[in-house]
C-alpha cells in the first residue's frame, strides 16, 4: 500500500508563509521596475543637448571664436542623434555703447554662423531685450529667432554716417543664407531710406518687397500694407516679429525658451562654459548640515569672484537642517552664471536636503555608485514640508528649473511625472504641469519613484544629472580644467575657533569673564587691562 508523505502543519504553514513572502517581494520590485524610467526609452526620447552663449552688445572682437569653443564644446560631448542647439542671448551691456557695435566683429560672428560646418549645431538667436546697431546682423545669421514680447530688432545703421556698399552685400547675403528675415526688411533696418510693403498674394501667401520691386508684384497681390516707411528705420517689436514670421516663438524667461526649443531648462543656464582659462576652487559638504557647516561653505563662495570662475561643491551628506540646507541652496542658486560655473559633485549621497543643495548648483555630476535623494537623518513633519516647497519654489526659479524634482527631494510624497510636449521632455508634479503656460499641450508619462532617491544611472537618463565621473581629476578633464582645484576651507585657527565658538558652555564663559572683568575695572582706577578683556568679551557675546 503506496503511503503519501504529508507535511507536518507547522512545516506547511512555514512553507506557505515563504512562498507568501516571496511573492510579496517580486511585487515590489515589479512596482518599482515600472515607476523607474526605461532607460532606453528615455535615452531615445531624450531632448536634444543645448549650450547658451550670452551675446552682451555691444559685440567686440573675438566673440566669434568664443562662440566657436562653445560649439566645439557642445559637439564633442553629443551622443543624441537631434542636432544639438546653440542659443545666443543678446543682451545690452552699458546702454550708453551698447548700440556701438562695429561692423567687423559683427560680420565676423555672423561670418561664423553661417558657415557649412555650423550646419552640425541648429542656431537660434534669443532676443530678451533690445538689438540694435550692428548687432543685429548675427541675429539675421541664425537659423531661428526666439524673442520677448518688449524686445525690439532694427536700427542698424543708425551708428552709421553712410551706408557702404559693403555694408549693403553683408546683410543681403546674411539674410538670404537663413531667410530669417526678408532681404527687403533686412536692408530697411540698415538703410533708413528704405521702405517695405507686405503683400498679400492673390495665389496665397505673402511676399515683403522694397518699393523698387513694388511695381512688379502689386498685380499679383489682393493686399498692401506698408510695414516701414522710408525715413525710418525698421525697428520691429517681438510681437510684430512673431506676427510676421520671423521670430518663431515669444517667451519670457529662458524656461519658456527651454519648452520652445524641446530642450532642458538646465542647459540654457548661460555660463563661463566656453572660457578657456578656468580658476576653480573646491568646496566640501561632508556630513551633516548644520549651519556651521553652512557658514563654511558661505565663506567660501563669497571670497571675490575674481580669484575664481569656477566652484565644485563635493557632497557627501545624508541631509540634516533643512532651514540651513535652504539658505545655502538660496545662495548657490542666485550666483550669476554669467560670471561662474557652480558644479555639485555627488561623492557618495546627497539625500534629502542635500540633495536640493545639489540641484540649486549649475550643474550636477555624480560618482557611478552615488545616490541623489531618498530619506535623509531629519524627520520633516507635513508642515514643514509645505514650508520648504515655497523655498524650494524660489530657489528653482532663481536657478532656472523646474521646482518638482527638487520637492521630491524634501517631501516623499511629492509624486513626480516624465511629461512630454512634442519633443520636450520635462519632469513635473500634477500641480506643476497645472501652472504651465498651456497645460494640456503637456501629456503625463511614467511616475518617476524619487522615495529611495535616483541612481547615477537614472539620473542621467533623466537629465538631472550632466555626467558621471568617479574623482576630481576625471571632472576637471570633463570641465577642460587644466590645474588643480584650490582647496576653499578656512584657515586651521579659524576652524577651530569657529568650532569652540559652538559650544554651548563658551557664551557662558564669556558672559562670566566679560562680567568679572569689569566687577574689577570698576574696583581700580583708570582704564586697565581688565576693562579691554570685558569689552572684549561683551563683542565677542553679542
Amino acid at each position: 500500500m503506496n503511503q503519501q508523505y504529508v507535511l507536518p502543519s507547522k512545516t506547511r504553514l512555514f512553507g506557505i508563509l515563504m512562498l507568501g513572502l516571496a511573492i510579496l517581494v517580486t511585487a515590489s520590485d515589479d512596482q518599482r521596475a515600472r515607476s523607474q524610467p526605461k532607460l532606453e526609452d528615455s535615452e531615445a526620447a531624450a531632448p536634444a543637448r543645448a549650450v547658451l552663449v550670452p551675446i552682451t552688445l555691444p559685440i567686440e572682437a573675438g566673440t566669434d571664436a568664443r562662440v566657436k569653443r562653445a560649439v566645439e564644446k557642445l559637439l564633442s560631448g553629443n551622443a543624441s542623434e537631434r542636432r544639438p542647439v546653440v542659443v545666443l542671448e543678446f543682451t545690452r551691456g552699458d546702454e550708453a555703447t551698447a548700440a556701438n557695435t562695429r561692423f567687423g566683429p559683427a560680420y565676423e560672428l555672423a561670418d561664423l554662423l553661417t558657415q557649412d560646418s555650423m550646419s552640425r549645431v541648429q542656431t537660434v538667436a534669443y532676443l530678451p531685450q533690445a538689438v540694435d546697431g550692428h548687432a543685429v546682423l548675427p541675429v539675421l545669421a541664425c537659423e531661428q529667432m526666439v524673442a520677448d514680447s518688449a524686445a525690439t530688432l532694427g536700427a542698424a545703421g543708425k551708428s552709421e554716417d553712410v551706408v557702404t556698399a559693403t555694408h549693403r552685400a553683408a546683410y543681403e547675403e546674411k539674410a538670404q543664407a537663413r531667410a530669417t528675415v526678408p532681404v527687403p526688411v533686412a536692408l530697411a533696418m540698415l538703410d533708413r531710406d528704405q521702405s517695405v510693403s507686405k503683400l498679400e498674394l492673390l495665389d496665397g501667401g505673402s511676399r515683403f518687397v522694397s518699393a523698387d520691386e513694388l511695381a512688379e508684384w502689386r498685380p499679383k497681390a489682393s493686399a498692401e500694407t506698408e510695414i516701414v516707411a522710408a525715413g525710418d528705420f525698421a525697428n520691429l517689436t517681438g510681437e510684430e516679429l512673431r506676427d510676421h514670421g520671423f521670430a518663431t516663438h515669444l517667451v519670457q524667461d529662458r524656461r519658456m525658451l527651454a519648452s520652445a526649443l524641446g530642450v532642458r531648462p538646465e542647459d540654457l543656464q548661460g555660463s563661463v562654459a566656453e572660457a578657456e582659462d578656468w580658476k576653480g576652487i573646491l568646496v566640501e559638504l561632508q556630513g551633516p548640515i548644520h549651519a556651521r557647516s553652512v557658514d563654511a561653505v558661505l565663506r567660501a563662495i563669497r571670497r571675490p569672484q575674481t580669484e575664481f570662475n569656477f566652484i565644485c561643491l563635493r557632497i557627501d551628506s545624508p541631509g540634516g537642517n533643512p532651514n540651513a540646507a535652504m539658505a545655502l541652496a538660496n545662495e548657490l542658486a542666485n550666483i550669476s552664471d554669467e560670471e561662474v560655473r557652480v558644479v555639485a559633485f555627488v561623492d557618495q549621497h546627497a539625500r534629502a536636503s542635500a540633495a536640493v543643495v545639489a540641484l540649486a548648483c549649475d550643474e550636477v555630476v555624480m560618482h557611478p555608485d552615488a545616490q541623489l535623494g531618498g530619506a535623509g537623518n531629519t524627520f520633516i513633519s507635513e508642515g514643514e514640508s509645505a514650508d520648504l516647497v515655497k523655498a524650494i519654489r524660489g530657489i528653482a526659479k532663481a536657478r532656472g528649473r523646474d521646482w518638482s524634482v527638487m520637492a521630491a527631494m524634501i517631501d516623499q510624497n511629492e509624486k513626480v511625472y516624465q511629461y512630454t510636449n512634442g519633443p520636450a521632455t520635462r519632469l513635473f508634479s500634477v500641480t506643476e504641469a497645472e501652472e504651465q503656460e498651456d497645460p494640456d499641450a503637456w501629456q503625463q508619462g511614467e511616475l518617476i519613484d524619487t522615495r529611495e532617491g535616483l541612481t547615477t544611472d537614472v539620473a542621467l537618463a533623466l537629465r538631472v544629472a550632466k555626467a558621471s565621473v568617479s574623482d576630481l581629476p576625471e571632472l576637471r578633464q570633463f570641465y577642460g580644467i587644466e590645474e588643480d582645484l584650490q582647496s576653499a576651507e578656512d584657515p586651521w585657527l579659524v576652524d577651530r575657533l569657529e568650532r569652540l565658538a559652538m559650544q554651548p558652555w563658551f557664551a557662558r564663559t564669556l558672559l562670566f569673564i566679560a562680567f568679572f572683568s569689569l566687577i574689577s575695572e570698576f574696583s581700580a582706577p583708570g582704564i586697565g587691562a581688565a576693562g579691554f578683556v570685558s569689552a572684549l568679551c561683551f563683542l565677542l557675546f553679542f
